[in-house]
């Protein structure tokens, strides 16, 4: 019974990652355009796996894995907290939402906006458990591996 639940838990958060990757809306434009499509698949299909990981460790509770979705020396701004520059800084502001009982998060019409051929910038109103919001810019930066990671992150908290 135990391991049921664990199982429909996992798929639960599968699908919920899942789906929004498959909702993100590629914004067409000039930047996207001049790339070949087979660099356009790799940076497309990067940012969604990237921000599916992000929100499967957020929503999972793992304020940790959340924070390696950022580059070291990543910048997040969340209005109306502040700022929070790199790694031992963003993750505890995460940790404390997740300690506070947050999440949950789901993003609503979510898009993405190629930038060049290594970034591109997702950005999407979300709500969750206890609040809502906007997020206005994620940027995301292919690395060596071939993932992406966030290097800016601006969003805020305009309702519960």
């Amino acid at each position: 019974m135990f391991k049921s639940v664990i199982a429909a838990a996992a798929l639960a958060l599968s699908f919920t990652s899942a789906t929004v990757a498959a909702e993100i809306k590629i914004v067409q434009n000039e930047a996207l355009n001049s790339l070949a499509p087979a660099a356009q698949e790799r940076l497309i299909t990067a940012v969604k796996a990237a921000s599916s990981r992000w929100i499967d460790a957020f929503n999972s509770g793992n304020a940790a894995a959340a924070t390696a979705q950022y580059e070291a020396d990543a910048v997040m701004t969340a209005t109306p907290f502040g700022t929070f520059n790199g790694h031992e800084e963003i993750q505890p502001f995460w940790e404390n939402l997740i300690a506070q009982g947050f999440d949950d998060v789901r993003y609503i019409e979510p898009s993405l906006t190629v930038v060049d051929e290594n970034t591109a910038i997702v950005a999407s109103n979300w709500k969750m458990n206890k609040a809502s919001g906007i997020i206005t810019n994620q940027t995301w930066v292919m690395q060596a591996d071939g993932t992406a990671k966030l290097s800016v992150d601006e969003f805020a908290v305009t309702g519960e």
